[in-house]
């Protein structure tokens, strides 16, 4: 699995598309206010995340360590 890291400038550069119009010899190269960008789809990379809980719910820790997924209640 790629790190989130470096998955998402891969993926920014893979989709960047420069918008540029040719009418015979005239080029027009559009700024991003003149065309809106493509949105970027991150539906198909997934990412691994896990959660860890303490006192009831109240407290979440994303991406515990070995230790602290011991102490967590294992909701």
């Amino acid at each position: 699995m790629a790190s989130p890291a470096f998955e998402g400038p891969s993926v920014a550069y893979r989709n960047y598309n420069l918008d540029v119009a040719v009418e015979g010899e005239k080029v027009t190269i559009y700024t991003l206010i003149e065309r809106v960008p493509v949105p970027l789809s991150i539906l198909h990379h997934p990412i691994c995340i896990s959660f860890s809980f303490f006192h009831g719910g109240e407290i979440v820790l994303m991406d515990a360590t070995l230790q602290e997924e011991q102490l967590s209640e294992g909701v």
